[in-house]
């Protein structure tokens, strides 16, 4: 079976594991903190957490909020692994009001040329929001430690990778907190997008990763668990915190074969969503994840992305047919993902998506934006949208969109254009010349160009 604008496909039977090369090097980069002893780690250096600490326990002013959202032996634990590891480049995703950045800034105030860079979603802290005079995200920085703000750097407002590429420093990144959303997709795709910046050996640390038993209605947020224990690696413990089950912070020391992780990682994003991202959160992530991942990987993002979006689990047979249907289509298109066109690529399948599911003006405005991005094929879907519309004024420009590449001997072109002889739209009607395009597209293998022939030779295109 083929399609209007290309060959079919399906999700391969092997996961491509060659890593691009814009990857850091990771042997040139590995670090040593497979051969520290962590035991009872959060016990390291305690004297110089009490800098910090005395502030962190208390309340946020007019708040019922403490400081940090940790206990204090999940921050004597994030402490420690910071003065053992002596890191010269820290990540954290998820800032909130700045309890965990104070805790980092605090254990590398001695460790020269070390730094800081944060990344959260919003820009105004999350319990402010709404407010007019909202707090700024990480306010507690200027409040707790203010002199250690030269080691610092945040970033907010939309999704970390948007800012990594242009921020991170070249030799990659040694320790990473992740803090995020706590339930799906939030630190499923928040892994893949710093993945690819983590050393050989680095460390990842997860935050709330027993959040799930804290109460009834946190019962879905298993997103930490699941991810922590989908990476490979030398587990650090949080082995004096006094409860019977499982701490609610861990870290682990990834292993040096990044590939065997990618097909778990990029599977937990089937696992059902609890909220729906933005289209342009979507857009980002799909350029920075077609920039670092193999195709198969990719297409397992966008299939989920998409099912998800279209109700999923409510709506299980028009998702997954919407889905299929999304990939199968989009698979040509991911070969061409060249540095200049990745958001545009990422514009046009998400405007392809609109147009199955209807929603025309959207739809429109997307694929517009992706052929202005020099995503030629978008014309065929903006051409089929705008036929579907049927507006006397799209007519002219509809005609634009076929007519240059049609003389080229496009055959998918010639069959647009066929269609408007055909028809008389935007053009005088002409039976005669709709056949001759129609014939040459249908020679071409525009299989769907058959049908419109075989109606004029049957009399009813007439």
């Amino acid at each position: 079976m083929s399609t209007e604008d290309g060959n079919p496909g399906r999700f391969s039977d092997a996961i491509n594991k060659t890593f691009p090369s814009i990857w850091i090097n990771r042997e040139n980069t590995a670090t040593k903190y497979e051969k520290i002893d962590f035991n009872d780690v959060e016990f390291y250096d305690e004297k110089i957490l009490a800098n910090v600490e005395k502030h962190l326990s208390e309340k946020i002013e007019d708040s019922e909020h403490r400081k940090s959202e940790m206990t204090y032996k999940e921050r004597a634990f994030l402490h420690g692994i910071i003065r053992k590891t002596k890191p010269m480049t820290v990540v954290e995703l998820g800032v909130s009001a700045g309890g965990s950045a104070c805790v980092i800034l605090n254990a590398m105030r001695d460790i020269d040329g070390a730094k800081l860079y944060s990344f959260d979603y919003s820009s105004v802290w999350y319990r402010d929001a709404g407010k007019a005079d909202g707090r700024k995200t990480g306010f507690l920085v200027d409040q707790i430690v203010p002199e250690l703000k030269h080691k610092w750097e945040l970033y907010t407002g939309g999704v970390p990778c948007k800012y990594l590429d242009e921020h991170l420093p070249d030799g990659g990144i040694d320790v990473c907190l992740l803090d995020t959303a706590h339930s799906n997709p939030g630190e499923h795709l928040n892994i893949l997008e710093i993945l690819p910046f983590m050393k050989q050996n680095g460390i990842v640390i997860y935050h709330d990763t027993a959040y799930h038993c804290t109460d009834m209605r946190r019962a879905h947020c298993t997103t930490c668990c699941v991810s922590i224990n989908s990476l490979n690696g030398k587990r650090i413990h949080l082995g004096s915190e006094k409860m019977a089950g499982l701490p609610n912070i861990g870290a682990i020391i990834l292993d040096k074969n990044f590939e065997n992780m990618l097909i778990a990682l990029f599977s937990n994003l089937s696992l059902p969503w609890a909220y729906r991202i933005t289209d342009y959160d979507f857009i980002e992530m799909f350029a920075h994840f077609s920039k670092y991942y193999s195709r198969d990987l990719l297409q397992i993002y966008l299939y989920y992305y998409v099912f998800y979006t279209n109700g999923g689990l409510n709506n299980v047979e028009n998702a997954m047919a919407i889905a299929e249907k999304q990939t199968v289509w989009s698979l040509p298109k991911l070969n061409e993902r060249s540095a200049n066109s990745r958001k545009e690529l990422a514009m046009a399948i998400l405007g392809h998506m609109y147009r199955l599911n209807e929603n025309t003006e959207r739809a429109i405005e997307l694929l517009k934006r992706a052929l202005d991005g020099n995503v030629l094929w978008a014309r065929y879907d903006l051409f089929d949208v705008l036929w579907k519309r049927n507006n006397p004024g799209d007519a002219s420009y509809m005609l634009q969109l076929v007519e240059p590449f049609a003389l080229e001997e496009d055959v998918l072109s010639m069959a647009r254009l066929g269609r408007m002889y055909m028809e008389g739209r935007g053009v005088k009607k002409n039976t005669e010349k709709a056949v001759e395009l129609l014939k040459k597209a249908v020679e071409g293998n525009v299989s769907w160009a058959k049908t419109f022939l075989d109606e004029i030779r049957d009399g009813k295109g007439q």
